[in-house]
């Protein structure tokens, strides 16, 4: 009987044993944590400012972009198409532009007249954006509605010639003056003869 004892005592201590090394094999391990991951940096959403532009860099855009639009220093004066400015440019317009004259109390053109229109016309052709004035005078005899009338006819004439050299119709304009401004004061047949005229204003 004490055999029989001592086998279920070993039976009984296996057993527990068994069930205790069942339990620590269900027993789950614990798992290590794993570190979360930095998160990510968020990109820059915009570019950093840029430096604002040196003197130089400034001044040469500034250059290319004359030189693309073609208006360099000093560009802009005596180019065709273009009308003349300041005291240079008036004087060279004043210059090309001149005066012819009538005889007495007639308003056509007189044959050593129309090489100076002709030179005129290339001149006014040459520059599309000048507007000329024609201006008629006459001299101081006769009545003034008679000269203003005949100053008028002289200007009108002269347009009509530059007009059929070519010179745009819209580029020139006229007015009479008749005696009222005269070129030479006196009262004489010379002082006459310079005051029966068709004078030239560049108006722009």
């Amino acid at each position: 009987m004490r055999s029989i004892g001592k086998e279920w005592a070993v039976l009984a201590v296996v057993f527990f044993m068994v069930a205790v090394s069942a339990g620590c094999a269900r027993r789950p391990r614990p798992t290590a944590s794993t570190p979360a991951a930095p998160a990510a940096e968020a990109p820059e959403t915009r570019a950093e400012e840029a430096a604002p532009p040196t003197t130089a860099e400034r001044e040469a855009h500034s250059h290319h972009g004359e030189e693309r639009s073609g208006m360099g220093p000093g560009s802009g004066g005596t180019a065709e198409g273009q009308r003349p400015r300041g005291e240079e440019g008036e004087a060279a317009a004043a210059e090309a532009l001149r005066d012819i004259h009538f005889d007495l109390d007639k308003y056509e053109i007189r044959p050593d007249s129309r090489s100076i229109l002709e030179r005129n016309a290339l001149w006014i052709q040459a520059h599309s954006q000048a507007r000329v004035q024609i201006e008629g005078h006459a001299d101081e005899r006769g009545t003034v509605e008679y000269n203003l009338a005949l100053g008028e006819r002289r200007a009108k004439k002269v347009r009509d010639y530059l007009i059929s050299l070519g010179v745009d119709p819209k580029q020139l304009s006229t007015v009479s003056f008749g005696e009222e401004r005269p070129l030479d004061p006196g009262h004489t047949e010379e002082a006459w003869a310079k005051n029966r005229r068709a004078h030239f204003v560049l108006l722009k």
